[in-house]
């Protein structure tokens, strides 16, 4: 990404800071259209922020692992995969 602020697309969040190789920060898009379909008074995304962390290191990334066990679903599957492949 050459430079991040220039970024375009669409969608309930917007990237408001990058830093390689480490952390993606999105914040929710004050333009974004869509309403809960259950609750429709309700605006959606409704997380405020989300942040993506790189973590390179399998032995570094299986810690922060125990030491945060909310991790996203699809980090813990990518995790399995790679704890495997290095046994």
């Amino acid at each position: 990404m050459r430079d991040w602020r220039h970024q375009v697309g669409t969608g309930p969040f917007m990237l408001t800071d990058y830093v390689a190789g480490s952390t993606m920060t999105f914040q929710r898009s004050p333009n974004c259209w869509q309403n809960d379909p259950l609750h429709p008074d309700n605006r959606l995304p409704y997380l405020d922020e989300v942040r993506f962390l790189t973590i390179a290191d399998v032995s570094t990334t299986l810690a922060a692992l125990l030491l945060r066990p909310r991790f996203p679903l699809e980090l813990v599957g990518w995790l399995i995969l790679a704890v495997h492949q290095v046994v």
